[in-house]
């Protein structure tokens, strides 16, 4: 028998060596788009680690849209799906707003591996976020869903009943009226109007003016600005009965109101 050469045995090493690694991982089987359609989520994790745990990032699909906020700004990118079950985005939208340099640096990160995914696939309450080869890019958590009734919130007046750190002996001295695009805030130090906006469930507040303070003491002032706080960070309501519930973006109840008769 002939002795092999040395190139003979180098090629019969490799050989073995990529028998040894078995195929690679197959491509997953694309989550059908009616599965996400209509549902929101809160990012948990990247593919560089999760978010600051101070810096909120949304995603909401729509019908031939995902909207949501990216920390700072508002975003839109109209998507499309390809015949192998792939999406890309013919075209995008970010709002321009002001924020600190950390913020902006962390919508930067996430936009750029939202404009890098290609596909998506849904584990229960998770979905996950995928480059072209199945590699994990960014990851949510499902957000409850709500079952707003427009009709029911204007044109009412509603008192605060659970709000993180105000008592309820201070809440009575609160009320919210909605109207179609505005709002009247009645509090213990000053009255406000502020102007919004709300659909499916989305509640965002455009802008807030001051129509008159009165006098009040230091434990007042604490209160309304609390409370003004904890208004500016609603972004989904819901209404149950005579109940009316604010969330922030994470989900996280912000205000508790009933309805006044």
């Amino acid at each position: 028998m002939r002795p092999l050469t040395m190139g003979v045995m180098l090629l019969l090493i490799l050989s073995l060596a990529a028998c040894a690694g078995g195929p690679m991982p197959p491509i997953p089987t694309p989550t059908p788009l009616a599965d996400i359609l209509n549902t929101h989520w809160v990012l948990t994790d990247t593919r560089d680690g999760p978010p600051p745990p101070d810096i909120i990032i949304t995603l909401n699909i729509e019908s031939k849209r995902l909207i949501g906020n990216a920390g700072c700004n508002n975003y839109f990118y109209w998507y499309e799906i390809r015949p192998d079950g792939t999406w890309w985005f013919p075209m995008r939208e970010v709002n321009v707003a002001l924020c600190v340099d950390r913020r902006i640096a962390v919508e930067k990160h996430y936009l750029s591996l939202l404009d890098a995914s290609k596909r998506y696939a849904l584990q229960v309450d998770t979905l996950i976020i995928q480059d072209n080869a199945g590699q994990e890019l960014l990851r949510f958590h499902r957000q409850p869903i709500f079952h707003p009734d427009p009709e029911r919130l204007i044109g009412h007046v509603w008192r605060p009943i659970e709000a993180p750190d105000i008592t309820q002996d201070m809440l009575k001295a609160f009320t919210l009226r909605f109207d179609k695009t505005i709002f009247t805030i009645t509090g213990p130090c000053e009255t406000l109007t502020a102007t919004y906006q709300q659909q499916n469930g989305r509640f965002q507040i455009l802008g807030m003016k001051s129509e008159g303070r009165i006098p009040c003491n230091q434990n007042e002032k604490n209160a309304q600005e609390r409370f003004l706080s904890l208004l500016s960070q609603a972004e989904l309501f819901d209404i149950q009965g005579d109940r009316l519930s604010l969330y922030a973006p994470d989900g996280k109840t912000s205000l508790v109101l009933n309805l006044l008769p």
